[in-house]
């Protein structure tokens, strides 16, 4: 047994010491992160006043790294610094990566989290999970040196973790007998905090469809997180899940997660080194 163990051992360290993540797809993944960051700051921008105050209401006090925005210094004029922080992460989708750009959008998400902590989602969660791993990756990494393995070790982190929210929620709804006898679906469709009546066909409440439905989310979330890792299957899967999370987004009102869900996609994507890619890549040479 420990034969086998050691063996495992030695394939996954030279995986880490000889696999190559494309420069291109860390880009492309890096810049749709820290642009989801900035689009979700913007938009609360307007109600900005209401959450920083209900912040306040908590222990705000003391200097930590996610409070920064909550320093006498900075309350009277805390807006002013929320777009300047908007501007530091625009920065960061547009300017050629940076170790030290890459930790003040740490920093800034972490103080976006404090703001939002009465209306934070799973989304708000993985996305800063995707933001403090970036911290650690940089492009550019020379083949077989310490930062070209913690670079593979930092994207293998971030894949799984996503495979594995896909995988435990199918999983979830599969061993629940509400969920596969499409119960819970006719529930969801429901919720008027989350769905919209106004866009749902009544015959999305039939049962043979509500059950269809049903099996149809549970498969892809487990097949996702099998299968995804098989070069054939992907352009099938993320098929299937643009359209899912477009789905999500547009009848239970979360464009918010659909769009960090798909920002995870670009993980697994293979860039090809197109004009666009060319030109985005340019930036860090």
């Amino acid at each position: 047994m420990k034969k086998y163990y050691d063996l495992y051992i030695l394939r996954f360290q030279l995986w880490l010491e000889n696999y190559y993540f494309s420069d291109h797809a860390i880009l492309w993944f890096r810049r749709g992160v820290y642009l989801l960051l900035l689009l979700k700051m913007l938009l609360i921008s307007p109600e900005l006043n209401v959450f920083y105050n209900h912040a306040l209401t908590r222990n705000a006090s003391g200097f930590l790294m996610s409070k920064l925005l909550f320093l006498p210094a900075v309350q009277p004029w805390y807006d002013i610094h929320w777009f300047g922080a908007c501007g530091i992460v625009a920065a960061a989708v547009i300017a050629r990566p940076r170790r030290v750009l890459s930790l003040c959008v740490y920093i800034i998400s972490l103080n976006y989290l404090y703001v939002m902590h009465m209306a934070q989602s799973l989304a708000d969660g993985l996305l800063h999970f995707f933001i403090l791993v970036l911290v650690f990756i940089k492009e550019g990494a020379v083949k077989a040196t310490l930062q070209q393995m913690v670079n593979n070790l930092g994207l293998l982190l971030m894949q799984v973790h996503f495979c594995l929210l896909y995988f435990f929620n199918g999983f979830g709804k599969l061993v629940v007998e509400g969920w596969r006898n499409g119960d819970y679906m006719r529930l969801i469709w429901k919720i008027p905090y989350y769905a919209d009546t106004m866009l749902i066909p009544q015959w999305f409440l039939n049962p043979a469809v509500r059950v269809g439905t049903t099996w149809a989310v549970m498969l892809f979330e487990i097949a996702f997180a099998l299968l995804i890792w098989f070069r054939p299957f992907r352009k099938w899967l993320f098929l299937a899940g643009i359209l899912f999370h477009i789905g999500i987004a547009v009848f239970l009102s979360l464009p918010d997660f659909a769009l960090t869900m798909l920002v995870g996609y670009l993980l697994f994507a293979d860039f090809g080194q197109d004009r666009v890619t060319k030109i985005l890549y340019s930036s860090i040479k």
